[in-house]
C-alpha cells in the first residue's frame, strides 16, 4: 500500500507517504498564504526522491482551515488523483488534529481568520472520533466542552489563542502529554481512514472550510 496524504488546512504545507511500515518522509514547509508556489514543486521532488511513479491513493485534508490554503490542496491533491486514476481519501483536520496524540479527549481548535475559531472535541487514538457538534465562533464566546474530563487543546487556533483558551479550560487543561508532529499524526489520520475503505473519487471531494467563508475587507486608501 502507497499512500500520499497531503495537508495545507494551516500556515504549514504538509505532506507524507504512508506504508504498511508507516509514515515515509514526512515534509513541514512554512507556507503562510504562498501554499501555490512551494506545495507542487516539494510533493513533486518528493516523489522522484522515493521513487514513486504513482501511490495507490491521494488523501487529503479538505478542512476547515485557511481559504487559501485548503483550495489549493484540495485542487492540486485532485488533479494528481484524477492524473494517476486513482481514488482519494478525504479527513478533517479535526481527525488530523485527534491523531496527534495515542487516547483522551482532544479538543481540536482550527482558527478561522480574524479572531474566528472552530473547535470540535475528539476521542483520540486509532479511530479519531467526533464527540460533539462544530463550535464555530468569535474566541471570545468559545465555551469549553461539557462534563469534566482533562482535555487537551491542539490546533492553529489554540496556538493564536494558548493563553485565552488555557484560562478558559483552567484545572480541566490536559498537561504532560506526548504529542506526535502534525505530519505524522496526518500519516495516522490518512491510513486509519484508509484502512475502513474510506475512498471516493476525486470528483466527490471538495473543500469544506467549516462555515461560509466571508472575504477580510480590504483597507480603503
Amino acid at each position: 500500500m502507497k499512500l500520499l496524504a497531503i495537508d495545507t488546512s494551516e500556515s504549514v504545507a504538509r505532506w507524507v507517504g504512508v506504508t504498511e511500515g508507516g509514515p515515509l518522509e514526512p515534509r513541514e514547509l512554512k507556507a503562510g498564504k504562498k501554499h501555490d508556489t512551494l506545495l507542487a514543486p516539494g510533493v513533486r521532488r518528493w516523489l522522484d526522491e522515493q521513487g514513486w511513479e504513482k501511490p495507490d491513493a491521494v488523501a487529503v485534508v479538505h478542512g476547515p482551515g485557511g481559504f487559501t490554503g485548503l483550495r489549493v490542496g484540495v485542487a492540486f491533491a485532485t488533479g494528481l488523483a484524477e492524473a494517476w486514476g486513482v481514488k482519494m481519501v478525504p479527513i478533517s483536520l479535526y481527525e488530523r488534529l485527534a491523531a496527534m496524540v495515542e487516547d483522551g479527549l482532544v479538543w481540536a481548535v482550527a482558527w478561522g481568520g480574524r479572531d474566528d475559531v472552530r473547535a470540535r472535541l475528539m476521542q483520540a487514538g486509532d479511530l479519531p472520533t467526533p464527540l460533539s457538534d462544530v463550535n464555530s465562533c468569535s474566541i471570545h464566546n468559545l465555551t469549553p466542552p461539557a462534563d469534566e474530563e482533562p482535555v487537551l487543546p491542539l490546533g492553529e487556533g489554540y496556538q493564536r489563542n494558548q493563553e485565552a483558551i488555557d484560562s478558559l479550560l483552567g484545572p480541566r487543561l490536559r498537561q504532560g502529554v506526548e504529542v506526535r508532529s502534525a505530519a505524522l499524526a496526518l500519516a495516522f489520520a490518512a491510513k486509519a481512514a484508509y484502512d475502513r475503505g474510506i475512498l471516493v473519487p476525486p470528483t466527490e471531494v471538495d473543500v469544506d472550510y467549516g462555515a461560509e467563508f466571508v472575504p477580510t475587507p480590504k483597507k480603503k486608501g
